[in-house]
């Protein structure tokens, strides 16, 4: 292989990979960026140094960075991660490559395990181009559209402009424009009807469960109640200190360390929130676990190690203080069986593989973040907002839950269509919307003959209860209006029609949110109009659906379908 730098160009001339610094001037939108390139030109004396500081904040082992084995620990899992870079590639490559795990781990500051994904794709990439070879483009333009993910090429293209090899240099233009297929895959995550179980069944289970379970499984709760909320990473909960909740002026709040706020240097261009307001009831639940937890031991973390050894059968290694995420997940996997499993009898099975009423999909620690993300989303909070109470970096991370809308919205319909036929107690208490279906069904038969008296609207399709109509009208469409309640049956072909225009609708605001998002300079009204707009369309989507299915079922007659299978347990007990 030629070694050589591309020919006629400086240092200045190659792209190189982008390091950013964020300077904080004290508010969410004051801050100044210091966009920095840098490429494998790096001093070998630079490195060393790096490295060096690297070890003593024990992120590596290692004495030296010309080590062809790295070994590295992360500490929220308390293991060991190894960077073999014995690899039968160039030598110059293998220095490329150091110097690139260096720059991610030091100044970008990405955590272990994101820059252990980044080695073994950039290894990948590497095997399936022959080093580069021109020749390999097509087959691995093909390779990449067709089996790897967008994660994949960003840190193959990232690596391709740190790397000033001529190869490299040569080879980087050749798949610059390369993308991920049409539909690039996003996260999948259990659908609504197994959340909806899991939630359900969770919040029974603290109202009647054995209290020794309960006990046990505290800490499962509690993430639960705070990540169905507030998008907390797993590891972010485990991190959770004993003294996390305070009240002040009468408000219950929560502090929440961020992942990725706990390097150095700021890597996120807006200051990330870890103060969020909580509901009374669950201030009160952490309250007396910590009460609980302050007898077995005088841990600084909520959930320590001691807390999870006492329901153990075999000793595991030690942490001196707070559970692991490991082992977090291990206590998740027990509750699933001694809970979910054997007391209220359901088969956990893979996703989209439901069958049956007592079947639920299988749920991960990271998939409530998700559904939080979607609430919010959906209740039209500016996405530099959202931002903020998420820990992301930039908008641009935030696109991948757009990708979960279209499930979402289905999600929602099933529970407002449970609402709208069965009038359900804990669907309704649990799950009500802004505008609440099952609450007009009910103020419907409270109202009795008085609701016969009301004036007619939308030609007879529903009844107004304002006082002051038709002065007070304030939307378009009676149909999504506080003051309406539906007749018997509300006219197909008007519910059509206005569900071709809501999903048109719907789509030109998805496209313009993620354009706004993409955008260089973003502008944060524009930016919270268009969300606020589309989370108004996707509602009326909801309520739309709901309708149709309830003229499906038979207009206002109970729908005929069997009672969740969870309540029938429920009942039985």
């Amino acid at each position: 292989m030629n070694n050589d730098k591309l020919d006629g160009k400086s240092a200045n001339d190659i792209c190189g990979m982008f390091v950013d610094e964020y300077l904080d001037e004290g508010s969410a939108s004051g801050y100044c960026v210091i966009q920095t390139r840098i490429n494998d030109e790096i001093d070998l004396s630079d490195c060393e140094d790096m490295f060096t500081e690297l070890k003593k904040k024990g992120i590596v082992k290692n004495d030296d960075f010309m080590d062809n084995v790295w070994s590295c620990f992360y500490d929220l899992y308390e293991i060991n991660i190894k960077f073999d870079f014995n690899i039968d590639v160039p030598q110059e490559v293998i220095l490329s490559l150091k110097k690139y795990m260096l720059v991610k781990l030091y100044l970008k500051k990405n955590e272990v395990t994101t820059v252990q994904i980044a080695f073994h794709h950039i290894k990948d990439m590497l095997e399936k181009t022959s080093v580069f070879d021109i020749d390999t483009v097509p087959d691995f333009r093909k390779y990449v559209s067709n089996n790897q993910t967008v994660l994949y090429l960003s840190n193959c293209k990232e690596f391709l402009q740190f790397c000033t090899l001529k190869e490299a240099c040569e080879f980087y233009p050749k798949i610059r424009n390369f993308t991920i297929g049409n539909n690039p895959k996003s996260r999948e995550i259990p659908s609504y009807d197994s959340i909806l179980k899991y939630d359900c069944l969770i919040r029974y289970f603290i109202d009647t469960g054995n209290i020794d379970l309960r006990v046990k499984y505290c800490p499962i709760l509690i993430w639960w109640m705070i990540s169905t909320i507030i998008p907390l990473r797993p590891s972010e909960f485990v991190l959770l200190k004993r003294n996390c909740i305070y009240k002040k002026k009468e408000k219950f709040y929560i502090h929440i360390e961020r992942i990725k706020s706990r390097s150095d240097k700021k890597n996120y261009d807006v200051p990330i929130m870890t103060e969020f307001q909580i509901p009374e009831a669950l201030f009160e639940f952490i309250g007396d676990f910590i009460d609980y937890a302050n007898e077995i031991d005088n841990s600084p973390y909520l959930v320590s190690d001691d807390f999870y050894k006492g329901y153990l059968k075999k000793v595991t290694k030690r942490n001196k203080e707070k559970i692991t995420l490991q082992k977090f997940n291990n206590l998740f996997k027990m509750f699933e069986k001694e809970v979910v499993e054997d007391i209220y009898h359901y088969e956990i099975v893979a996703l989209g593989t439901v069958e049956k009423d007592n079947q639920i999909e299988k749920i991960r620690l990271g998939d409530t973040r998700h559904l939080a993300f979607m609430n919010m989303l959906m209740q039209g909070l500016n996405p530099l907002y959202i931002q903020r109470i998420g820990g992301h970096y930039t908008l641009e991370e935030q696109l991948s839950y757009c990708n979960h809308l279209d499930t979402f919205t289905s999600a929602k319909t099933y529970m407002l269509s449970k609402m709208l036929n069965n009038k359900n107690e804990v669907y309704y208490r649990n799950y009500s919307d802004n505008i609440d279906w099952g609450l007009k069904q009910t103020e419907k038969e409270l109202l009795g003959a008085k609701f016969y008296q009301l004036p007619k609207v939308k030609d007879g399709a529903g009844r107004c209860t304002s006082t002051n109509f038709p002065m007070d009208c304030r939307c378009e469409e009676c149909l999504f209006c506080e003051h309406f309640i539906p007749e018997k049956n509300v006219a197909q072909d008007y519910i059509a029609e206005l569900k071709q225009s809501n999903l048109q609708n719907i789509e030109i605001k998805k496209e313009v949110l993620k354009k706004l998002l993409k955008e260089q300079i973003k502008d944060e009204k524009e930016i919270g109009t268009v969300s606020m707009n589309l989370a108004a369309l996707i509602n009326q989507e909801m309520i739309l659906n709901a309708y149709t299915l309830n003229l499906e079922k038979g207009g206002d007659k109970p729908c005929e379908q069997m009672e969740d299978q969870l309540y029938i347990q429920m009942n039985s007990c």
